[in-house]
């Protein structure tokens, strides 16, 4: 076994192959950037409240109920969850939504905003770094 994670180590192949998904990695996240940038420029902002705690696997995902602008009532589950809960039943939070899509609102916080295009943009800029300094030792 150790054989082959020194082969695989050792080879100029594998080592683009990690470029060609970090510079992916990191396009994506570039998208996802500009996707938030977009969102939280166009998004009104309101006040929720958190109505229930959903638990998904090991995470605890506030469900949380706003009104639109045209006074209608909406829910959604948030994209970011925690252990323990990070809110209570009941909590006031600040809700971003576009006028045309409530339903697709999110929580106004950092990590539910900026955590996915830091996670993205990170995982590609390791990737790049790493085989860049793999192919430049594989070529000396």
């Amino acid at each position: 076994m150790s054989s082959i994670i020194n082969r695989m180590n050792n080879s100029l192949k594998v080592s683009y192959l990690y470029l060609l998904l970090g510079v992916i990695a990191f396009i994506v996240g570039i998208f996802v950037t500009t996707n938030t940038i977009e969102f939280t420029q166009q998004a009104i902002n309101t006040k929720g409240k958190v109505s229930n705690l959903v638990v998904v696997e090991t995470k605890i995902y506030p469900e949380v109920t706003f009104s639109s602008s045209s006074n209608e009532t909406h829910k959604f589950i948030s994209n970011s969850g925690c252990k323990p809960a990070c809110y209570k039943k009941g909590e006031r939070v600040n809700v971003l939504y576009l006028p045309n899509q409530p339903s697709q609102a999110q929580l106004n916080s950092f990590v539910s905003l900026w955590v996915p295009t830091l996670l993205t943009c990170g995982i590609g800029l390791i990737f790049i770094a790493f085989s860049l300094l793999q192919i430049k030792r594989l070529k000396v």
